[in-house]
């Protein structure tokens, strides 16, 4: 969206506004999206979130291409059992490119531990703050992930390396 144009206003495939597309609609569903996957995500319901991508969606995360729902299902599923974990999901920005496609960024902090999820699990501190960089589209069965990069931006110092 150009800064000429209000998130209210839709933008046609020529940059031009167009009243007839819904870019706050369309950005709140898409932000639902990126939300719920890690929600889903951290509460162990993975089946749920795979089927949060596009049948052939692509993640590309640390360093592997997971291509389609069923290789990213085969890994998120192989997570230990007792490991607990968080997506802190903040500032979040939509671009909605047209009615059937949007871009999306967001910062994570991401927390784990090993231990029951029944109560409080001891870290030693956030395991990293990176960003998720998605392209998201409308499907039969609503916005779906089609494409995210997971890009870490800190990570922690391992113990005895020096720091800037």
């Amino acid at each position: 969206m150009g800064p000429d144009l209000l998130p209210s206003e839709g933008i046609s495939n020529h940059g031009t506004p167009d009243a007839s597309l819904d870019v706050a609609g369309i950005a709140d569903a898409c932000h639902r999206v990126v939300v719920e996957f890690a929600h889903r995500l951290d509460h162990r319901e993975f089946d749920r979130a795979a089927a949060l991508f596009t049948p052939d969606g692509v993640w590309h995360r640390h360093g592997e291409d997971l291509v389609g729902t069923e290789q990213i299902l085969e890994t998120i599923s192989a997570r230990p059992p007792k490991l607990v974990e968080r997506h802190v999901m903040t500032t979040i920005h939509v671009e909605v490119e047209s009615a059937d496609h949007a871009r999306a960024t967001a910062y994570v902090l991401i927390v784990r531990g090993e231990g029951d999820a029944s109560g409080p699990v001891e870290i030693p501190q956030p395991q990293a703050l990176g960003e998720f960089h998605d392209r998201l589209r409308r499907t039969a069965h609503g916005w779906r992930i089609a494409e995210r990069s997971s890009t870490p931006v800190f990570v922690l110092a391992k113990p005895g390396e020096e720091r800037p």
